[in-house]
């Protein structure tokens, strides 16, 4: 291993458990430090102290902010350095890069030289060596967030996107294990001409504490894959297979059709969302309500724009109103986030309305999907809906 400093000892040079055979002609650095790390099957680690050495022949390996011209010695400290928009440059050179790199929410795209050249995505190697992910994306990174010509080796897992859709091109994936990339459901990055060597797989979100896919053919049990909190299906609701936004979805006649629950979560308890789909409906009817409490996600009376009663248990509490339309016959993803000071209302990915309200109404009953939380006429849901997720934790669509 390799490093410009006794500190920055991130540059591979060798990885094998017999003794390095190549020679090396070429050195990063001009003052480059040089060590050996040791590791057993059960992962210690120790290393030998950094010796400096000097070399007349080098074949730098450079990292750069574009925008702000800084060089740096190591991948993730440009990223900590970088603000959202900026551009990092990475550099082939005589090592790969030893690192496990996190975005840290920052959309920026970190690129190789010339990520359309296959030679320098072949030589500009990220090894996360036997631990954790190559690259992590875990703080809210959206589309315009990107990673771009690079070859991931290494660690358990090649990319880990949780509560991010970052876009990675021109890439060749792989890891220590069998899993190339993994997902949290919703949150599969976007992939542009990559090479994916080992399996994509999709994660549970440990703080997702229901998950309605209404994906089933028959019956009248709506399935909870999260936490086992099964739906009754009432009335004459219609199971449609083949005609969700995800796979199957449920239609509702606006009559008597809708799904209850049991208790799931008291929003008076802390931050948390709720998701789902949904296609028709019209002003006035409501999506998900809850026993003895309010109307969480909901078309307001007069235009169908999607709105929440989820408000304040104090006198200064008010709904809260988007100005997007909900009920056009398209399917929308709508959303309500509550981070115990602030809440929002999402539509299709956007923020439709937002403000600052502490202290939600709490309530301890179960769920109703479909219907107003009093039954009151013109308050069922005429029209499909698909996918209900809630969290326990306030989620960036």
């Amino acid at each position: 291993m390799f490093g410009p400093d006794p500190y920055h000892m991130i540059y591979l040079f060798s990885d094998t458990p017999f003794p390095p055979s190549e020679s090396v002609i070429a050195f990063p650095f001009e003052q480059t430090w040089w060590t050996v790390k040791a590791y057993d099957q059960y992962g210690s680690t120790i290393y030998a102290d950094p010796l400096q050495i000097y070399a007349e022949n080098v074949r730098a390996q450079i990292i750069e902010n574009l925008i702000t011209g800084q060089r740096y010695a190591s991948i993730q400290q440009a990223i900590n350095d970088a603000h959202p928009g900026d551009e990092i440059v990475v550099g082939p050179g005589a090592c790969q890069y030893l690192e496990n790199i996190n975005f840290k929410g920052k959309n920026l795209t970190l690129r190789s030289v010339d990520p359309n050249d296959p030679a320098v995505v072949a030589a500009t190697v990220i090894d996360g060596g036997h631990r954790g992910s190559v690259v992590s994306f875990s703080g809210g990174e959206e589309g315009n967030c990107v990673l771009d010509g690079f070859t991931l080796t290494g660690g358990i897992v090649g990319i880990s996107s949780r509560d991010a859709y970052p876009t990675i091109r021109n890439c060749t994936i792989g890891s220590a294990g069998t899993i190339a990339i993994q997902f949290w459901h919703g949150y599969e990055p976007t992939i542009i001409d990559c090479t994916i060597l080992g399996l994509v797989k999709e994660q549970d979100d440990p703080r997702l504490v229901a998950d309605w896919r209404l994906d089933e053919k028959e019956g009248i049990v709506a399935h909870d894959s999260a936490k086992g909190n099964d739906g009754t299906v009432q009335g004459g609701a219609a199971w449609q297979p083949e005609g969700g936004m995800i796979d199957g979805a449920l239609q509702l006649d606006g009559i008597d059709d809708y799904v209850s629950t049991e208790f799931v979560l008291n929003p008076a308890d802390g931050a948390f969302s709720v998701f789902a789909w949904l296609k028709g409906g019209a002003p006035g009817q409501v999506i998900i309500s809850q026993q003895a409490g309010v109307n969480w996600l909901m078309a307001d009376p007069s235009e169908g724009k999607l709105m929440t009663e989820l408000k304040s248990a104090g006198r200064t509490g008010t709904p809260l109103l988007s100005q997007a339309i909900i009920t056009d016959g398209e399917w929308h993803r709508i959303g309500f986030v509550s981070d115990g000071a602030n809440r929002a209302l999402y539509v299709d990915g956007v923020v439709a309305a937002q403000d600052t309200q502490t202290g939600l109404k709490g309530s301890g009953g179960g769920l109703y999907i479909g219907v107003g939380e009093n039954y009151a006429a013109g308050t069922f849901f005429s029209g499909m809906i698909d996918d209900v997720r809630i969290y326990n934790r306030a989620v960036k669509p």
